[in-house]
């Protein structure tokens, strides 16, 4: 079994890597969706106002972003450039990658170092040895010391993507993979990744600062009106620490093309603002409408502030150990002044603005 160099976050994102025809396939099949559920809000002339996407600097990151793109906005008939070819050129942004602490929060040094002193944590030590006897199989079955989860769930990733290739698995996974105690230590690795608050703020606190601040700035009108998408190339732990900081997280490793998807409404009869949460499986096209706690479906914007206000870095640069970023002041005028209830059956809801987080293949 050939496997990469490195079990670590950092040789995943940058080794040279190909996707998958069916993970490519999932990634375009997103933009379709995409473009099913919200083309009458869209309009179906991709202009570069309508929407903006932001991709990691990694390759597999900016692939998943044009396939998604290619799916959500085959050119309209004035813009075909060619008979034959049903696809047009979309931009896509991205932040280089020693200071994109939106994306690539786990990777920061100050996060790192935090992670050692999550590992060293007796009740953690305690948690990763009953597995120990996991770490000595693998160990011996690729002739690589494994001695931590990250490096288990990066070993799934690969046999993952083996399985997706229709390639064999090696016999020694047999019992411990796809379900079993590769999967087990997969998650226990999620949950280590967000123990403290600084890896709170770094692993699903930027995000949500950024989706917060973009809501308030399209309703302040520091975003044009034009915007109606935005969209952010992540993977599956940005999709894991967002959920966590909603309190809507449930155990489970995201498939590729995984989205979570917010909706940004105005109520024309309370004149307020809100925000919905879906969470596109990637299985089968299946949408979940997700509510969190101590709220209504379309979620007060106050409320979806207060609620992940712990979560917010006010320097993500300089906690991260990179230069500052501050959050845009919220007027009071901006946001609920009480709690209203909503059903999104009502004719006065107004969708505004639509900011999907989605997940890349890693390997």
């Amino acid at each position: 079994m050939n496997l990469p160099r490195s079990l670590t976050y950092e040789y995943f994102n940058t080794a040279p890597l190909s996707m998958p025809n069916a993970s490519m396939l999932n990634m375009y099949n997103l933009g379709v969706h995409l473009r099913k559920v919200y083309g009458e809000f869209l309009g179906d002339l991709y202009m570069s106002e309508t929407m903006k996407m932001q991709t990691a600097e990694y390759p597999l990151s900016m692939l998943s972003g044009q396939l998604v793109n290619a799916g959500l906005w085959p050119p309209a008939e004035i813009q075909r450039w060619s008979a034959d070819i049903n696809w047009q050129p979309i931009s896509t942004d991205y932040t280089v990658a020693q200071e994109d602490t939106l994306l690539m929060g786990i990777q920061c040094p100050n996060f790192v170092l935090e992670m050692g002193k999550v590992l060293n944590m007796a009740q953690v030590r305690d948690r990763v040895s009953d597995y120990s006897s996991l770490f000595d199989h693998i160990s011996r079955s690729i002739g690589i010391k494994v001695q931590r989860p990250s490096e288990v769930a990066l070993l799934y990733a690969v046999l993952e993507t083996k399985a997706d290739l229709e390639q064999s698995l090696p016999h020694w996974a047999k019992d411990i993979f796809p379900d079993g105690a590769m999967y087990t230590v997969s998650l226990l690795e999620y949950d280590l990744l967000w123990q403290t608050s600084l890896q709170k703020q770094l692993n699903g606190g930027t995000i949500l600062k950024e989706i917060l601040a973009n809501s308030l700035m399209y309703i302040n009108g520091r975003i044009p009106k034009q915007r109606k998408l935005m969209m952010y190339s992540g993977n599956e732990r940005n999709i894991v620490g967002v959920l966590k900081g909603l309190n809507l997280w449930s155990p489970h490793i995201p498939n590729e093309a995984a989205s979570v998807i917010f909706e940004l409404y105005f109520d024309n009869e309370t004149e307020s603002y809100g925000v919905k949460i879906n969470y596109y499986t990637g299985v089968d096209g299946i949408t979940l409408s997700l509510k969190m706690p101590n709220c209504t479906e379309i979620c007060p914007i106050k409320t979806f502030l207060y609620s992940i206000m712990d979560l917010l870095p006010q320097n993500a640069e300089r906690l991260c150990n990179w230069k500052k970023i501050d959050l845009p002041i919220i007027p009071d005028n901006a946001i609920y002044s009480r709690s209203v209830s909503h059903t999104l059956k009502s004719i006065t809801f107004t969708l505004l603005l639509v900011i999907t987080l989605l997940v890349i293949n890693l390997y």
